[in-house]
């Protein structure tokens, strides 16, 4: 027993059948029969014919049979069971420690966000993020978010679906400092301004559809993921998908916001207004901001997700010289 290729029929030819060797990385996917017209999905099954491997975990496989042509549509699938669960272990160590906490009771995604923030501030530059006011173009120059370490709750990374994550975050404030640039479309004058915004009492809500290469991830260096620094580049390289469901923000009180770089006299009446708005709306305003993040804010974060995802990145093969002489094996979980 083993496995041929039918050559009898071949453009007319009587040809004898062609024994080939299986390979380590062939993988049986669906199974057809041209004479009964139907096709076998294999997805979920886990066996072994005569060397080669069959079915897979789950995909987004689709096959078609159209008399003696098959078409596959897709992009990805997920192998061996054993794999998987090799896969589904690392996941779990990884959400059990960045949920908990060290022995003073802090989290231990603390020390995470650290390496890439600054101080619990996350900076950001555009280049190209502008809003036209009648005369004016208002761009966005930057962005810098702070509080990300003030965390009173950590619930993340939970399965809520075949490739959906839910996560949930209460934060003891959070505020956003934006640059802006007005410039007149009249005169050209330019005019630098800052815009301060504070919330209190904040609870994040978002669900994350995530789709990772366990190929991928199987092939990490054990070097590469013992800097902090190293873990995003190599996880960015093992993702198929990633992108928000659902991003919902609620907050306990909305401080007015501060306007810097006006004029004085501006500066006054602007202050006035936004104090009276927030004293006779603010309940309103509260109300609105999960409406506003899980539509308009979402997109944003998923579009920078997207653009994130596009820039090549290299997961960091460290060698031995870099590693320090003891490895603290607490510190992996």
């Amino acid at each position: 027993s083993g496995w041929f290729f039918d050559r009898r029929g071949h453009k007319g030819a009587d040809l004898e059948p062609v024994e080939f060797a299986p390979g380590p990385s062939d993988r049986l996917l669906c199974g057809i029969s041209f004479q009964d017209g139907t096709l076998t999905d294999f997805a979920g099954q886990s066996d072994e014919v005569h060397g080669i491997a069959l079915g897979y975990q789950f995909g987004d496989l689709s096959f078609q049979l159209d008399h003696s042509t098959v078409s596959v549509e897709g992009s990805y699938f997920a192998g061996d069971t054993e794999q998987q669960n090799v896969v589904d272990r690392a996941f779990e160590i990884a959400r059990d420690y960045i949920n908990g906490s060290d022995e003073l009771g802090e989290p231990n995604l603390k020390p995470i966000l650290a390496n890439f923030t600054r101080g619990g501030n996350l900076d950001f530059n555009f280049s190209d993020v502008v809003v036209e006011l009648g005369d004016l173009l208002i761009s966005i120059d930057a962005a810098s978010i702070s509080g990300l370490d003030t965390f009173t709750h950590i619930n993340v990374f939970n399965p809520t679906g075949q490739q959906t994550l839910s996560n949930s975050l209460s934060l003891d404030r959070l505020s956003i400092l934006l640059e802006l640039s007005a410039i007149s479309n009249t005169t050209g004058d330019a005019q630098a301004l800052q815009l301060f915004y504070e919330v209190d009492q904040v609870q994040l809500n978002m669900d994350v559809l995530a789709a990772f290469y366990t190929e991928e991830i199987l092939n990490f260096q054990m070097g590469s993921i013992l800097f902090p620094q190293d873990i995003i580049p190599c996880l960015s390289k093992a993702v198929h998908l990633l992108e928000l469901e659902t991003f919902e923000l609620e907050v306990g009180t909305f401080a007015v916001p501060e306007i810097t770089g006006l004029q004085p006299e501006t500066d006054k009446s602007v202050r006035v207004t936004l104090e009276s708005l927030y004293a006779d709306y603010m309940a309103d305003f509260v109300e609105a901001i999960p409406v506003l993040t899980n539509t308009t804010v979402k997109q944003v974060v998923n579009n920078l997700l997207g653009s994130f995802l596009e820039e090549p990145k290299e997961c960091p093969n460290r060698d031995s010289s870099e590693l320090p002489s003891i490895v603290d094996f607490r510190d992996l979980f």
